[in-house]
């Protein structure tokens, strides 16, 4: 990296932790990513509580924040002030905190975590299992407590596909995204007294902003994908903070299925970036998401919207690339062959996911034509669609890092790098021979002679 890079890069990382460390803390959209604006609110203001006599009494006690063994959690219908539930539903999943050891939390000199993580879990209110396991990455500002406050409707939505939750609750410190907690959980969860309930074979990595680079970094990673047995990820406005691989700042690019979602509005996780990130992932599956007017709010905000689309295309994809189901897989990437359909650019075909004419979506009850939306303030995402829906289905094509295809998703703000699908030779300092860029050990090394030479 020459100076100037270096000294942009330097500038940019410091202005944006400040910015994704405020927008994570509260999950609203920050139209002019300013982080005084950002410290200045509270919570979701479009969830504060109905209006035009649609306020809602909450007959609940209050939950503990810590959970405790064995302990019910039920999703929460209107949220207001720091997060606190005005109303409890009925969609409840079993729950648990816990902490991987004793001793200090610490960082190392990377930012990873070097001790005791502390996490939640969650899994199905009956039935014994086992279930394929999530791994959550949070963002910056959802540490601590705020993990379970800022993502417990996603977490249930998510265990009512069929999985088992497992969640940290660590610091961030950039750039580092603390990807290794994501790990250090699954490795307590398969030994710990919840062991019986996970499906050790099946795992999907998921994360929001900071922990969406951290999902990404593990996807990325040959070793972590063969030891935890990942089959798929979720990258939820992951913060990608420079289009061009040039060291520790830049997202890793998926060797597995991988769901992007973005928002064209978002001045954190910029959305120009994560689609070079997107366009430059070739040897799997993918589906781009781009939400219309959004930025780095909560990605998880459908289930307040009743966006019914954007929840089918989330099970559509985890029906498809983790469970296997054809019908699931026809319905998100079309019954086409798209296995050589990347295009010279290497953005993949355009899936036409519109958002519904009616959204009703099933996770949040509707409360009545006089309540939210259309009499109260409006749901967090007010947009009529999506700006772009891309996609790509490897079918009958080589996943070889040796492949024609590793040449695609060539980004061209890029002048001096070899922009291969996972990064094969890190910075090249100019080589742009795809071949030389697989000198890693790491990474496959199969049919050299289809290398394509520029």
């Amino acid at each position: 990296m020459n100076c100037f890079s270096s000294l942009l890069l330097l500038l940019a990382t410091t202005r944006d932790t400040a910015i994704a460390t405020a927008a994570d803390a509260i999950g609203v959209a920050i139209t002019d990513a300013d982080p005084v604006i950002a410290n200045a609110l509270v919570g979701p203001s479009s969830l504060r509580g109905g209006t035009n006599g649609c306020a809602i009494v909450a007959t609940d006690p209050p939950e503990t924040e810590e959970l405790l063994l064995g302990e019910t959690c039920c999703n929460c219908i209107y949220v207001e002030g720091d997060f606190e539930c005005l109303a409890r539903g009925d969609i409840c999943v079993r729950c648990n905190s816990f902490s991987t050891g004793e001793g200090e939390r610490t960082l190392d000199r990377n930012g990873q975590s070097d001790g005791p993580v502390d996490g939640n879990v969650y899994f199905p209110a009956e039935g014994t299992g086992p279930w394929p396991v999530i791994s959550f990455g949070h963002g910056k500002g959802n540490k601590d407590l705020r993990t379970d406050k800022t993502r417990r409707n996603l977490f249930l939505f998510m265990v009512q596909q069929g999985f088992m939750v497992v969640a940290h609750r660590e610091a961030h410190r950039w750039p580092a995204a603390n990807h290794k907690a994501q790990l250090q959980v699954l490795d307590w969860l398969y030994q710990s007294q919840f062991s019986q309930y996970a499906d050790q074979s099946m795992t999907l990595m998921m994360g929001h902003s900071m922990g969406g680079r951290g999902t990404l970094t593990n996807v990325a990673d040959p070793a972590t994908i063969e030891k935890y047995n990942i089959k798929a990820a979720i990258a939820m406005h992951p913060w990608c903070i420079d289009r061009c691989e040039m060291g520790s700042g830049d997202c890793g690019i998926p060797l597995l299925p991988t769901l992007w979602i973005s928002g064209n509005k978002d001045s954190v996780a910029l959305n120009d970036v994560v689609y070079t990130h997107y366009v430059a992932q070739v040897l799997s599956n993918k589906v781009f998401i781009e939400r219309d007017g959004q930025g780095h709010n909560f990605p998880d905000n459908f289930l307040y919207d009743n966006d019914a689309s954007m929840e089918n295309t989330i099970r559509g994809f985890v029906n498809c690339e983790m469970f296997d189901d054809g019908s699931a897989c026809g319905s998100l990437y079309g019954d086409e062959d798209i296995s050589n359909m990347l295009g010279a650019s290497g953005e993949g075909v355009d899936l036409d996911i519109e958002r519904d004419a009616n959204p009703d979506g099933f996770f949040q009850p509707w409360v009545g034509k006089e309540c939210m939306p259309e009499g109260g303030r409006p749901w967090m995402d007010p947009s009529d669609g999506y700006s772009r829906t891309k996609g790509y289905r490897l079918t009958t094509g080589s996943m070889s890092c040796t492949s024609s295809r590793d040449c695609k998703g060539r980004n061209p703000w890029c002048a001096s790098e070899c922009r291969n699908p996972v990064f094969c030779g890190k910075w090249t300092r100019g080589i742009k021979n795809c071949k030389e860029c697989r000198r890693d050990a790491a990474f496959p090394t199969e049919d050299v002679t289809d290398a394509v030479t520029e």
